[in-house]
């Protein structure tokens, strides 16, 4: 499963796996020209929302992933206990 924003001569990905009980967040892409526009932190939101939706706990094996959820406590409660 991936999330994606198109970007004017890009696209920014976030790459997860799907299981009963997981959304596993395992990769962030964004184009260089487009970093620290917020692009990463809108897909991860997204993906976030997605599996709130569908009952799933997220594991963020990204590093983008883990650090946006350690700096966002109000969304603890979707992610696996460690993270």
């Amino acid at each position: 499963m991936r999330f994606e924003q198109k970007l004017d001569g890009g696209r920014a990905v976030l790459a997860c796996e799907v299981s009963d009980e997981e959304l596993i967040i395992t990769h962030t892409y964004v184009p260089p020209a487009f970093r620290g526009r917020g692009v990463a932190e809108d897909l991860t939101r997204e993906a976030l929302a997605w599996a709130r939706e569908h009952g799933k706990k997220v594991v963020p094996q990204c590093s983008f992933a883990a650090l946006f959820l350690r700096r966002h406590p109000e969304l603890a409660e979707l992610a696996e206990a460690g993270v």
